[in-house]
């Protein structure tokens, strides 16, 4: 095995393993592991660190004609890892994510409400949303605010999950009830 450093263009260096690049480092600040990536590339691979004060960033690329389908990234403490960044985009973390705290907003708007999925995916899908300008969440359409429920439909029914099968309020264009001699009955125990 050889090791050498070999000079480049543009004052660049190259610091290489039997006479591949394995470490990139180029005038302009940026310096490469492996390649620098061509980041127009589809098909590039490499890692770039660029400390220049305009524009300070770390980037890792792997490219599109990559065999992988799994973990493009990870993180890892011991053998276990923690952080997974994938190639269709999914990001994966073991233990806990926190977020710093969202500014308060009134946007006017309804805005979808996220969920945990049993597998533990963050979802959005549900038809659930939430609008803080009108303080108000809605489920599939109806609407629930600080003193209103109003269905989505033509009739909206009203129940206790301890009475649901045998006493309801349905109001829609008329109001009915449901088993009025059980409510009645119920009542009059009070």
């Amino acid at each position: 095995m050889s090791t050498g450093l070999r000079a480049g263009t543009n004052n660049d260096g190259y610091l290489q393993v039997n006479g591949t690049d394995i470490l990139t480092a180029l005038s302009s600040g940026k310096i490469g592991i492996g390649t620098t990536p061509d980041w127009a590339s589809a098909t590039s691979t490499g890692i770039e660190l660029n400390p220049a004060a305009a524009t300070n960033w770390i980037g890792i690329k792997n490219s599109s004609a990559s065999t992988v389908t799994n973990t493009a990234f990870q993180v890892m403490y011991g053998t276990d890892t923690t952080v997974s960044f994938k190639n269709n985009g999914d990001a994966t973390f073991t233990g806990s994510l926190t977020i710093d705290a969202v500014a308060g907003t009134n946007t006017n708007s309804a805005l979808p409400v996220l969920f945990q999925t049993a597998a533990g995916v963050i979802e959005g899908g549900s038809g659930l949303t939430y609008n803080p300008g009108g303080d108000t969440l809605s489920v599939n359409g109806a609407v629930i605010g600080v003193n209103t429920f109003r269905g989505a439909g033509n009739t909206a029914i009203l129940s206790c999950a301890n009475f649901s099968s045998t006493c309801s309020i349905a109001v829609g264009s008329i109001i009915t009830t449901e088993a009025i001699e059980h409510l009645t009955s119920y009542l009059h125990r009070y």
